[in-house]
């Protein structure tokens, strides 16, 4: 089975980029229709590109500033804290969200499984 860990350099690896380039964020997905709100999700940003953000949630690119299906992706620098069988991802302003290693896991297991999503 394999190892997963929580770190900066995991994610690296999976991305093909220098770990000092990775930086954690959270993204923050809005919607046009006031029903749905805002969705955050944790996310990683590569120093040096500022169109997209990988979404550690959907385990992909997200392209940010774009409307796309009636929302529009923006993002924050956080940082992160070990929590009971998860991590919290917080920002300056106050912004938290929760990540377990669960979820790390299926996101990971999906692409490890479809070669299509690579």
């Amino acid at each position: 089975m394999t190892q997963i860990e929580f770190s900066l350099e995991f994610f690296a690896e999976r991305i093909q980029t220098d770990p000092s380039k990775l930086h954690f964020c959270i993204l923050e997905r809005t919607y046009n229709d006031p029903e749905c709100g805002v969705y955050r999700a944790p996310g990683l940003r590569v120093e040096g590109i500022k169109e997209y953000a990988y979404s550690l949630y959907e385990g992909c690119f997200v392209a940010l500033g774009e409307v796309f299906h009636d929302s529009a992706i923006s993002m924050q620098d956080a940082t992160v804290e070990p929590a009971e069988n998860g991590y919290t991802f917080r920002t300056e302003s106050g912004i938290e969200t929760y990540y377990t290693t669960h979820d790390l896991m299926r996101i990971w297991y999906t692409r490890l499984m479809n070669g299509y999503l690579k």
